[in-house]
Order: C-alpha cells, then sequence, then structure tokens
C-alpha cells in the first residue's frame, strides 16, 4: 500500500510540473521589451565584471507572439578596448525561449555568437544571456558558443546576462 502511494505521488509530481512547464513562459505580443544586463570578460582565471559593466538590451515581439524581432544588445570587450551589439532580425519563439547563434570571421579569428531567452509565466518580463566569443587564429575552443569559461589564452570572451521589461 505504501509503495502505491509513493507511486501515485510521484505521478501527480510529474504530471503537475509537466503542466506547470508547458505555461511557465508566454511572451506578450507586439511588446517592446528593455533592460540591462551585468558584463563580464574572460580576462583572468574567471569571469570578472567590464568596466561599465551595464549595458543595455532591448527587442520586440511580434504581432502574433511567435517572434521575437530587432533584438539589440550591447557588451564591450577587452580585446579590442571597445564596445559592440549583438543583433538578430527574426528569432522564433518555442516555449517561451528563444535563442540563436551565428560566426564572422575576420584576419585575426573568429566571432562566435550565442544568444538565448526565456520569458516570465506572466510575460511581463525576460532574462537574456548572449556571448561574443573571439577565438584567435591558430586557436581552438571545444564549445565557442557554451556560455562557459574558456581561458584567455584561447580565446576573448564576453558575456551579458540581465532581465527585460515589456513596456
Amino acid at each position: 500500500m505504501r509503495k502505491l502511494i509513493v507511486a501515485v505521488l510521484i505521478l501527480v509530481g510529474v504530471t503537475s510540473a509537466l503542466t506547470a512547464s508547458s505555461v511557465l513562459a508566454s511572451p506578450r505580443a507586439s511588446a517592446t521589451y528593455r533592460g540591462h544586463g551585468v558584463d563580464v570578460f574572460n580576462n583572468g582565471p574567471h569571469w570578472k565584471p567590464a568596466p561599465g559593466a551595464v549595458q543595455p538590451i532591448s527587442f520586440q515581439v511580434s504581432k502574433d507572439g511567435t517572434r521575437v524581432l530587432h533584438f539589440r544588445g550591447r557588451y564591450a570587450y577587452y580585446c579590442g578596448a571597445g564596445t559592440s551589439s549583438i543583433t538578430a532580425a527574426s528569432l522564433k519563439i518555442r516555449h517561451g525561449q528563444f535563442g540563436g547563434t551565428g560566426t564572422r570571421s575576420n584576419q585575426n579569428g573568429t566571432n562566435y555568437f550565442a544568444l538565448s531567452g526565456r520569458f516570465s509565466a506572466d510575460g511581463r518580463t525576460a532574462t537574456v544571456t548572449y556571448l561574443d566569443d573571439f577565438v584567435y587564429k591558430g586557436k581552438a575552443v571545444k564549445h565557442p558558443y557554451s556560455f562557459a569559461y574558456h581561458p584567455a589564452a584561447q580565446a576573448c570572451e564576453s558575456r551579458v546576462t540581465g532581465t527585460v521589461r515589456a513596456a
């Protein structure tokens, strides 16, 4: 009898978790989201805050709520001592999440860009993380789109994580 009760409780817990995950995140259609994120560098043995570490993030949600439009996230980078932006024109929203990757190469190496976002259940906010992982020519990083720290001898990384709110 005790095993049956435990099995029923586990089944109820799993069913509740699956039901909750299906309604966890829903963007607000036609909303513009704005906020800021904290910028960190891999300039050392671990992530450390970038100078002027707060960066603006913004995007819109399509009228039907299925796409993130006009994403723009600023970041600083220590390798070139400047700032830049990660942009995306249109990203699919699936189960309240969005994201993407991209690359850009030049004579010194390759930039690997990664973006990941998740809307809150009520759609008022979204948590966003994005990364520019510049891998020097002749160097290799096993997972350049990963948000994990890579040693500065292999890559020049800037990662921003923040929360945006629907306006």
